[in-house]
């Protein structure tokens, strides 16, 4: 069914609400869960309101204050304080961009933060901001190592985003991980197969069926992508994003169910495009990076797609129309208690 952006920002801010979250956190969060939609991302859209949510109910007897911790003009750490988790994560990257706006960088690191969401809108956010953002998030543990079969890391996400004058900005947004948990429950409620080769059963046996990959304790066991590089890349994420941070890891997470906050820390760093080299240098190595990449392929087959461009053209046309398409059972989700 068809809803416009307002009245779908509306229905998500009013679910919040009667769910106890603070007006302040719930507008904050409502847009972020929107650009999901935006992006064509419905894993990341209204529907993963659902596992947020639960985990902001199971940390109902934890909320605290959040706090900035270790604070120093170029870094700081945020206590989320088992808030609600995009308004959590927001306050990491802007207070990032904060820092880096008067420093020309900074560091933020984040914990009791439960999931970010989509993370390539905090990159975006900081390209806003005319910044370079990037962004990494620890997660409960739903991937395997390979060769494995206990999930011992998270799908562990990367974003990048560089603004451009004039243009939509490039943003990587990816997972370490071969498909993501939510793609794993997307699949789940639409009763369709994974992608062969993405996943494990409890027996250690790759599954296409989601259900298999679930266990009773909510985990996964989902691939790294391209094998040991996506291994490789996701182990170092957790180092950063989680030991960094003085927060669980492996073995430590799998004593509990995934719908804790305390499982979920991120690092957001922000910076200027001209901190090393002048802007006009910056924009024209951008410029031609992007004209050569683009006039390079093949004749009779589609140009090369730039890091989050299709995300973006998506947005543009999603914007220009003034709604998007919800299934049916997501909009009665948003409109119950």
């Amino acid at each position: 069914m068809e809803l416009s952006l307002e009245e779908a920002v509306t229905l998500c801010i009013n679910k919040l609400l009667r769910n106890g979250v603070p007006r302040e956190e719930a507008e904050i969060a409502a847009p972020i869960y929107l650009e999901g939609e935006l992006w064509g991302k419905q894993t990341h859209g209204f529907r993963y309101l659902i596992p947020c949510l639960n985990i902001y109910r199971c940390a109902r007897e934890q909320r605290q204050t959040p706090t900035v911790e270790r604070e120093t003009a170029v870094s700081a750490v945020v206590n989320g304080g088992f808030h609600f988790p995009a308004f959590v994560h927001n306050m990491a990257m802007k207070l990032a961009i904060t820092k880096a706006k008067q420093s020309g960088m900074a560091m933020v690191g984040v914990y009791n933060a439960g999931p970010s969401g989509l993370l390539g809108y905090y990159s975006q956010l900081a390209t806003e901001s005319d910044l370079i953002g990037v962004a990494i998030n620890g997660t409960s543990p739903f991937a395997v190592p390979p060769h494995g079969i206990t999930p011992m890391l998270g799908t562990n996400p990367l974003t990048i985003g560089v603004p451009r004058t004039g243009q939509s900005p490039l943003i990587l947004d990816m997972s370490t991980s071969s498909i993501t948990y939510n793609q794993v429950l997307m699949a789940q409620h639409k009763n369709i197969p994974l992608p062969d080769g993405v996943a494990l059963d409890e027996e250690g046996n790759v599954t296409t069926d989601p259900s298999r990959t679930l266990d009773a304790t909510k985990h996964t066991r989902i691939l790294p992508f391209a094998g040991y590089k996506g291994f490789g890349l996701s182990f170092m994420i957790e180092l950063l994003s989680t030991a960094g941070l003085g927060t669980r890891v492996v073995r430590d997470k799998l004593t509990s169910l995934d719908e804790e906050s305390s499982l979920y820390s991120g690092t957001y760093l922000a910076y200027r495009p001209d901190l090393f080299v002048e802007r006009a240098v910056f924009d024209t190595q951008v410029t031609h990076l992007v004209a050569d990449i683009k006039a390079n392929h093949v004749a009779g087959h589609a140009e090369t797609r730039l890091p989050g461009e299709q995300s973006q053209q998506h947005k543009a046309a999603v914007l220009q129309r003034n709604y998007i398409e919800i299934d049916e059972s997501t909009y009665a989700f948003l409109q119950t208690e």
